[in-house]
């Protein structure tokens, strides 16, 4: 993206300084929003979206979390890359493998409990 004018790039955090969006602001006149954490300003021409803690940008809208919901990136007054072990961490547990399906001669055998019953039941009411 070219601009001719500054744009602030702001990061939002959690509680736990994890990012959870990325804002860009192109009008100096308007205020951040309350909890808006300044990552840098660029002053015109090619406009990178954020500045990492390494000195390297990122060229285009980047990902922001993983494909569970986790973020990424946290700040440390810069943006920074979480570590792998971070990144697990936050992950959600493995979900509890499904019940294993009912063997055919379970069903066989539930089959004729329920047709004793029936008959049972019937030969009752005579």
């Amino acid at each position: 993206m070219e601009f001719q004018f500054p744009v602030r790039h702001f990061v939002r955090i959690d509680d736990e300084s994890r990012i959870t969006e990325v804002i860009a602001l192109t009008d100096s006149s308007e205020e951040p929003e309350e909890g808006l954490i300044l990552n840098w300003t660029q002053e015109g021409g090619h406009c990178p979206i954020l500045k990492f803690a390494d000195g390297i940008f990122s060229d285009e809208n980047p990902t922001l979390r993983d494909e569970y919901g986790v973020p990424l990136y946290s700040w440390d007054e810069m943006v920074v890359v979480r570590s792998d072990d971070d990144l697990e961490a936050d992950r959600p547990p493995e979900p509890d493998p499904p019940d294993p399906p009912i063997e055919l001669t379970e069903i066989v055998s539930r089959v004729d409990d329920i047709e004793v019953a029936i008959k049972t039941l019937v030969e009752g009411l005579r």
